[in-house]
Parts: structure tokens; C-alpha cells; sequence
């Protein structure tokens, strides 16, 4: 029976022949498996100053060799020990132990890591051997204030001492010998060659070695101080390369990411919003910013595009990120991280750096965003494929926006060629605002008019000097039946149709009441300004519904089934959206989108006044309803209106 310990500590087997072997078999068949495939895998792809290999036929008894870091007391040293799994690995973690004097762990002893059996209920059954010898040089080399079980306290310049002396010890081990021989590394690499003259007995060959080695010693010191100064480090370089090689092979789904051609330690993703998630249709860009340590130490996380989730250029408190160094473990890749990005970024969790913000607001952004990135320099730089694709798709919008616009001027166009004279406009435009009149009246007197409507109209072009309102204030009247000879056959059938909707006295009676009902002319899109409006003047007031009422009219012909989903979710959320079904929400149809709204506000409510406002307006409720209240014999106010402007014919406003 052989030595687990190669100084005798600890008399362990390399292979357990038990009575119960049939019980065990597939057990011990399943952890020879898992060790084998990690063993290929530390062939195929090798830790960067470690090495490891199984040292009998059970796969369960590993040895490794661990190199110091530069610029720390292990710089120049070869540290050997073995690891011992059990038949349950991967579900249990292995013990670990060093024989090399290091000035850090008991030469011998079982460590006590948290990541090793003593504490197994902090390991994790997908960790690998490689994951685990990087979590234990991390640990040994940049963890010193640490202490357990099997350590020990040693001065720099102590540590610094075994560190040369370290192949020494190892040359004296049998097992070190066995498996890694003289040079474990790469031969061609200076520090091997270091080791070997600090441990050869013969001045003269130690001095031959120095010299022979000495340009391409401080060469490789040139760059390793480099990564000192803030460059990244030989290892932070190497891993870096394998992790992008390891992503261009097998890409993570919905993200991309890349190095800056100039600085591998800063990298730049573009994540796609996820199909059935408010992100959906989203591009969002991003930076990873590595330290010169790496994989050591984890990366910093920013997001650069406003994305409802997360604020833009702040670093990210994530379990992946700098925030948390104690939980990072180095075997994670670029690959990892991001993936966890994008999990957390569909999850609702709230952490440092992130926002809230309702589904209908990220989807805002979320068509926002291609716009937005196409601002970004380095965005089209290094994600030139993507941002031709997202151009196209704009292109093909504004397109297709611009094909049912000019439809629809199309069909103004021909209407107003048909009708008669000069004054042809003027006077139907006078009949639409006799029509909004009507649709504001909510009290008729039924003994003076057929359609209850007796009184007349006053216009005051500056009754009121109120800065922040550019609509319409309508207070409460009534009209004679309107007489249409003369007048446009169109003008005639637009009048009739708002005297036909017309309610009873009985209908009215049982409406909402409110003092002053508002409308906010709103396009399709434009949610985010909404939201706006919500949490700024309307709420404002501590007036409640007897007071004022507020809605935003919406056309919501030819719009997409997606579009209306999102404002039929919106307007669950807010109540205050009113659809115009046989509307399509146009620059051009904005006369009849007013006319329609006043129509709809109407119906729904029993008011004093009526104001009609745009959505880039800010208004003062407090002073506004104010002065509503000032006015003597209030009939009807513009607010600014120049009753002489001109329709505009052509240009990008033309009517």
C-alpha cells in the first residue's frame, strides 16, 4: 500500500478493494467518468501556471503543480500537492493538501477552503478540477488575510525564500517526480529555467543558465510590469483570447460580444431583447471592463443603452460582477458572465445600478434603441453587420409610414378638389367648430330648439393670457340648429353626423360629473411621453375626478396587432387611453382626430368646461382652474389662435 502523503501523513490507498465493490461500482464508474473527461479537458485547453494529472488507475488521486504569480512573495515558485476525490464526485468535493513549503498552508495538512469537503455544502456539482485548482491559487496567492485550518503566518520575505528553494523539495518527492519530472512547464519559459538555477547545486552552470536567459527574462518582465501599470497581465491576455475563441464557436444566444481592438480588457456586448419579453425588438449595448488580474479578479458591468432595466453608464451590482469579488470564481468565462447578464436582465430583481419601470416603458425603449445605438461610435465600429441590419429596418418603417401618409393626402386631396370655391375650406372649418361647440354642450334646454340647443358663440382671441396652454378651452353652451344651405355637401354630412350622436337628457344625467374635462392630443408611440404627463402636471393637482378628468385620444386604425396589445396593456394599467378605431393617427387627420376626441369625451362625461391641450404642453391646473372659475358668462376661448393663419399646402406640414 503507497503513501497518500509522500511524507507519510495520512496512509490512504490509491484504490479501496471493497467487500461491497458491486454496490460501489456504479458510483465509482460515474466519478471516473466525470475525472477523465476533466482530465481531456486540461489537455485540450491548459490552466494557465497549473498543471494536473490522476496518479493511479482510479482517476481518485490527483497531483498538481501551481507556479507563483508574479509581483507576489510566490513569484519563481513551483508549488506541488495532490487532491484526493471520493467515489461521490462530482456531488462531494475532494480534500486537498500541498507538500512544497510555501509559507502559506501547513506542508501536509488538509486545507480548509470553502470550496473543499470541509464546507460541501458550498460546492457546486458542475465545478470541474480545473474550476477547483483555479479557485485554490486564486485564494492562495490573493486571499492571504485568510486563515483556517491547515495555514499558517509567514513574512513576505519568508515566503519569498521557499519559493526559490521550492523545486528542491520537490525534486526529494517521488511522486512530483513521477508525474511532472524536472520541468512541469513549458521548458522555453523563463521561469522554469529561474527555478532551475535557483535550485542548481553548481555556481558556474547557474551563472552559464543567467546569462543564456537574460534578454528573454527581461523581456517577459517587461510585459508582466506592464500589466502592473494597469496593461493586462500575460495570463489576463491568454485566457482572454481562449474565451473569445470558446465564443465565437459557441455563441450565447441573443448576445454578442467583442474586445476593443486596442484594450483586450475592455469588451463590448449588444444583447437581443428576448422574444415574449418587454424587451422584445431591443438592442442593447453594453462594456465589460476586466481587471489586469483576470481571471482572478471579475469584471466590471456597464449598460450603455437606456433599456428601462438598468441605468446607462453605472456599474452593475451583480453576483458576476467587481461588486462581488468574494463569490467570483475564476474557472468563468466571458461566456458565463454574460449569459448571467442577460438572465438577471429578464428577471425583476432589484440590485445597485438597476431601475423600475412598467413593460410599457421598456417597450418604448426598446424600439428606442436602434436609433439610439446608431449614435454610438464604437457601437458601429465594432458591430458594423448589426448596424447595417438595424438601418434597413428603419429605412423599411419610415418607408412604409411615409407610403400611408401620402395614401392618405392622397385621399384629402381629391375631396377638396371637389369642393366649391376659395372659401370652400374656410367655411368647412367653421362648421367643424360649430360641430365642437355641440359636442361640448352637456345641458340642453329642449322647450327653445328642436335639438335642445339655444345660445350663441363668442369667440375671445384675448380673454385669457394663460403662457403653458395651446388648445382649446370650451365652457358650457348651446346652438340653434345648424342651416346648411349653401355650404359644402361635405361640411353638411360632418355637422350632421356630431347632431346625430347627440345624447338625450336622460343619457346625460347619468354620466361622471367633473368640472373640467381634458384631452391630450397623443400619438400611437408615444407612451413614454404619457407616462411623463402622468407623474408630472396631472399629478400636480390634489384635485380629484370631481374636479378634473384627463384622457388621450388614440387613432388606432392600421395599427398592428402587437401595437394595440401594448396600448390595450397600457391602458389597463392607467385607464385613461380612448381608442379612435375608424381613425388612422396622422398629421393629416388631426382636425378630425380633434373632432372625434371632443365627440368621445362627450359621451363618456358630464362636465363644465372642456380643454384640449397637446401632449408637449405643461399645464398649471392650480391657476388654470382658477381663473376658470373668474370668468363671467363664459361661452367659448381659443386660447392663441391667429384666425388668419393659412392652411399649408406643401412641405413637410402640409395639410
Amino acid at each position: 500500500m503507497e503513501d497518500y502523503a509522500a511524507g507519510g501523513k495520512d496512509q490512504v490507498p490509491y484504490m479501496r478493494l471493497v467487500s461491497d465493490r458491486a454496490h460501489c461500482c456504479s458510483l465509482i464508474e460515474d466519478s471516473k467518468n466525470r475525472l477523465l473527461k476533466d482530465y481531456l479537458e486540461l489537455q485540450k485547453d491548459p490552466l494557465p501556471d497549473i498543471v494536473a494529472k490522476p496518479l493511479d488507475e482510479s482517476l481518485l488521486l490527483w497531483g498538481y503543480a501551481i507556479r507563483g504569480a508574479k509581483d507576489t512573495p510566490f513569484d519563481g515558485g513551483i508549488y506541488y500537492g495532490e487532491m484526493q476525490f471520493t467515489k461521490d464526485f462530482p456531488y462531494i468535493p475532494p480534500h486537498i493538501v500541498m507538500y512544497t513549503p510555501n509559507g502559506r498552508f501547513k506542508p501536509g495538512d488538509q486545507i480548509c477552503l470553502s470550496i473543499s469537503a470541509f464546507h460541501s455544502p458550498n460546492w457546486d456539482p458542475s465545478w470541474t478540477v480545473g474550476s477547483f485548482l483555479l479557485c485554490f491559487a486564486n485564494f492562495m496567492m490573493f486571499d492571504e488575510d485568510r486563515m483556517g485550518t491547515g495555514f499558517i503566518a509567514s513574512s513576505t520575505e519568508q515566503k519569498r525564500v521557499f519559493a526559490k528553494q521550492s523545486m528542491f523539495y520537490n525534486k526529494q518527492n517521488e511522486h512530483f517526480m513521477k508525474a511532472f519530472g524536472e520541468k512541469p512547464f513549458d521548458p522555453e519559459d523563463s521561469n522554469d529555467k529561474d527555478q532551475a538555477n535557483a535550485t542548481d547545486e553548481s555556481d558556474d552552470e547557474e551563472e552559464s543558465e543567467l546569462s543564456k536567459s537574460q534578454y528573454k527574462t527581461s523581456r517577459e518582465n517587461f510585459i508582466q510590469d506592464i500589466g502592473t501599470m494597469g496593461g493586462p497581465s500575460v495570463t489576463a491576455i491568454s485566457r482572454l483570447k481562449k474565451d473569445y475563441a470558446k465564443l465565437m464557436k459557441d455563441p450565447v444566444p441573443f448576445v454578442v460580444a467583442v474586445p476593443l481592438h486596442s484594450n483586450i480588457l475592455e469588451w463590448h456586448y449588444v444583447i437581443r431583447g428576448a422574444p415574449q419579453t418587454p424587451y422584445e425588438g431591443g438592442f442593447y449595448h453594453g462594456k465589460l471592463i476586466f481587471p489586469p488580474d483576470f481571471p482572478f479578479k471579475p469584471p466590471s458591468i456597464f449598460m450603455l443603452t437606456p433599456s428601462g432595466r438598468f441605468q446607462t453608464n453605472t456599474r452593475l451590482c451583480l453576483s458576476i460582477s467587481d461588486f462581488h469579488p468574494d463569490t467570483w470564481n475564476p474557472a468563468w468565462t466571458v461566456s458565463t458572465i454574460i449569459t448571467g447578464l442577460l438572465s438577471f436582465m429578464n428577471d425583476t430583481a432589484p440590485t445597485l445600478g438597476s431601475i423600475t419601470s412598467s413593460d410599457a416603458e421598456k417597450r418604448i425603449l426598446a424600439r428606442k434603441s436602434r436609433e439610439f445605438n446608431l449614435k454610438d461610435r464604437v457601437f458601429c465600429e465594432l458591430f458594423s453587420d448589426l448596424a447595417k441590419e438595424i438601418r434597413e429596418e428603419l429605412t423599411e418603417e419610415r418607408n412604409k409610414v411615409l407610403s400611408e401618409e401620402n395614401a392618405v393626402d392622397e385621399t384629402t386631396s381629391q375631396r377638396r378638389s371637389g369642393e366649391e370655391g376659395d372659401y370652400a375650406t374656410l367655411t368647412y372649418n367653421l362648421v367643424v367648430l360649430a360641430g365642437v361647440v355641440l359636442i361640448a354642450c352637456n345641458e340642453r334646454d329642449s322647450s327653445n330648439s328642436p335639438v335642445g340647443c339655444t345660445s350663441q358663440i363668442v369667440f375671445s382671441l384675448n380673454a385669457i393670457n394663460w403662457r403653458d396652454i395651446h388648445g382649446l378651452t370650451i365652457a358650457r353652451n348651446s346652438l340653434p340648429p345648424i342651416d346648411c344651405t349653401g355650404l359644402p355637401h361635405r361640411a353638411c354630412i360632418d355637422s350632421k353626423v356630431v347632431m346625430a350622436s347627440s345624447k338625450s337628457m336622460e343619457s346625460i344625467s347619468d354620466l361622471p360629473s367633473t368640472y373640467l374635462a381634458i384631452v391630450i392630443m397623443s400619438s400611437p408611440d408615444d407612451a413614454m411621453v404619457r407616462a411623463v404627463i402622468r407623474n408630472t402636471w396631472l399629478k400636480l393637482s390634489s384635485k380629484g375626478k370631481a374636479t378634473f378628468r384627463y384622457a388621450f385620444p388614440i387613432g388606432t386604425k392600421n395599427l398592428s396587432l402587437s401595437f394595440k396589445k401594448r396600448l390595450k396593456e397600457e391602458n389597463t394599467l392607467f385607464n385613461d387611453l380612448i381608442f379612435l378605431e375608424d381613425l388612422t393617427d396622422t398629421y393629416q387627420s388631426l382636425t378630425k382626430k380633434s373632432l372625434l376626441s371632443m365627440q368621445a369625451v362627450h359621451n363618456m362625461y358630464k362636465f363644465e368646461f372642456l380643454l384640449k391641450v397637446d401632449s408637449d404642453s405643461f399645464v398649471r391646473l392650480g391657476a388654470f382652474l382658477k381663473a376658470l372659475k373668474d370668468i363671467a358668462n363664459p361661452n367659448l376661448y381659443w386660447g392663441f389662435l391667429d384666425g388668419r393663419a393659412r392652411p399649408k399646402r406643401k412641405g413637410q406640414w402640409a395639410e
